[in-house]
């Protein structure tokens, strides 16, 4: 006999939303659904069943159950998620602009083949063509960092998330449209400013599109914020185009470096230049924000375990031997597990997304309860990951958890379906690879010159509003090391 889907009571209309209203419901925060996930988890257990107008929700918490999400959706083709919805609606509304809606919203055959035409850019093997690029403005951006702590005086750096931020732009910029902005001027260019203000307030306003449907009506707050956010993006890279065909053209004739991600979707054989447009806007709005939170957690955490930070110092010292020595590609991707280690342990702890994203495409059943195809699907990720019903001391930083080879202490074994920062296959983030080595070259390049020490916040709290957002400074020490 199969069992009632546990969960908040089911009004009719509303659904579950009344959890949310304040006196006759929870008050439960929008914006801390971590926290209030794990309220649910308290209460319900590790299935959660609800609904929002139409839309029936399942959240799982169980490795294993996550497993079976991702597994089972995976056979059935594309990986579907029902989300980004008005992104989709505006982006068919303009035939002019967009050729697609693009890979974030676009679902099943639209989804392969535009995946299938930019997805094989961001192959390890094509990243490291870059990391010349990477290497130098992550030397251009610690040695900002250094004059930023000399100037304190008393080497710390406030708000390191607002430096990350521009070190993240930098890159991205370079990567995508081979162009360098202010190079960590202490006056920065207004458009650094203009990037980053607009990539917040278009992840906030999608996030608000996902919770109201008001905007499938009339025209309202949220749906101006998208398109105003969405054209934003669009028309910065499409100013581009005509500088990028050129560099094109030099590098035929081997005039130029490896050109630009931009040009290399221009020179594809049958890419319409709306869809390459799309996809490098998207790439620019989703990387510069999502590196910059993933560096961030790295350097947090480091700096609150100085025993674990001193084991990655001594390994990177015997890869780097002098401290200005350039740190090889080989050492940032394979020579140093546990720098790899503490990035995982760091997103684990302090994940850039709540969860992962699906749709049933069949009837699938979970601890014992039957739930149709359609419903959507969201691991909760981040919740499970600071369970101790799913990992040993989950409040400790253990990069010795992820087996690194080159750590004296002992590792345990630990799902992979349990800490997800970047989704899985076959929808795993398409520019994951660039984050990881953006953010590993960075985190060696600076413990090797530095010893980081986290001075605020003692627990860091963050903000879901698509991507988990920290909602407070975050200041760190930088001691300069010596030989």
């Amino acid at each position: 006999m199969l069992r009632r889907a546990p969960g908040p009571r089911i009004l009719p209309y509303i659904g579950c939303a009344w959890t949310y209203f304040p006196i006759i419901g929870h008050g439960d925060d929008p914006e801390r659904l971590h926290e209030v996930y794990q309220r649910k988890y308290e209460k319900y257990g590790p299935v959660v069943y609800e609904v929002f107008g139409k839309k029936r929700v399942l959240s799982v918490y169980d490795p294993s159950d996550i497993r079976k999400v991702l597994t089972s959706t995976r056979k059935h083709g594309c990986a579907r998620r029902y989300s980004h919805d008005i992104l989709k609606e505006f982006r068919r509304s303009r035939p002019d602009l967009f050729s697609s809606v693009g890979l974030i919203p676009s679902q099943d055959e639209e989804w392969f083949n535009l995946r299938k035409t930019f997805g094989d850019i961001f192959l390890y093997s094509e990243v490291k063509k870059y990391y010349p690029a990477i290497h130098n403005v992550a030397e251009e951006f610690v040695n900002y960092l250094g004059l930023l702590a000399k100037r304190s005086g008393h080497n710390e750096v406030k708000d390191v998330i607002e430096k990350l931020h521009h070190w993240a732009l930098e890159n991205i910029c370079k990567i995508l449209l081979g162009i360098r902005l202010d190079q960590f001027s202490f006056r920065r260019k207004d458009i650094c400013d203009e990037i980053i203000s607009t990539g917040l307030e278009f992840v906030i306003a999608l996030k608000k599109a996902e919770v109201t449907s008001s905007w499938n009506y009339y025209e309202n707050k949220v749906s101006r914020q998208v398109k105003k956010c969405d054209l934003f993006f669009y028309n910065y890279i499409k100013n581009h185009v005509h500088e990028i065909e050129s560099e094109v053209s030099n590098y035929r004739q081997g005039k130029s470096e490896e050109p630009c991600l931009l040009a290399k979707y221009l020179r594809m054989p049958g890419v319409d230049v709306r869809d390459a447009i799309t996809t490098a806007s998207d790439i620019l709005v989703a990387g510069h924000l999502s590196t910059a939170f993933a560096a961030a957690a790295v350097l947090y955490n480091l700096g609150q375990n100085l025993d674990k930070q001193d084991v990655l110092y001594e390994i990177l010292c015997d890869h780097v031997q002098k401290l200005d020595d350039p740190l090889t590609y080989a050492t940032v991707h394979k020579k140093v597990p546990y720098l790899d280690d503490c990035y995982r342990e760091a997103l684990r702890l302090n994940p850039v997304t709540i969860g992962i994203g699906r749709a049933l495409v069949t009837d699938e059943m979970y601890d014992g309860i039957l739930y149709k195809a359609g419903t959507n699907i969201i691991t909760q990720n981040q919740v499970a990951s600071r369970l101790p019903a799913y990992i040993d001391s989950p409040m400790s930083f253990r990069p010795e958890r992820w087996n690194g080879t080159q750590c004296p202490v002992q590792s345990q074994s630990i799902s992979y379906f349990l800490s997800l920062p970047f989704g899985v296959q076959p929808r795993i983030c398409l520019g994951k690879s660039l984050t990881e080595i953006q953010t590993l070259t960075l985190i060696a390049m600076i413990v090797r010159r530095y010893r980081i020490i986290t001075t605020s916040p003692d627990n860091l709290t963050v903000k879901t509003l698509l991507l988990n957002v920290p909602d407070q400074s975050i200041d760190i020490q930088f001691i300069p090391r010596k030989d």
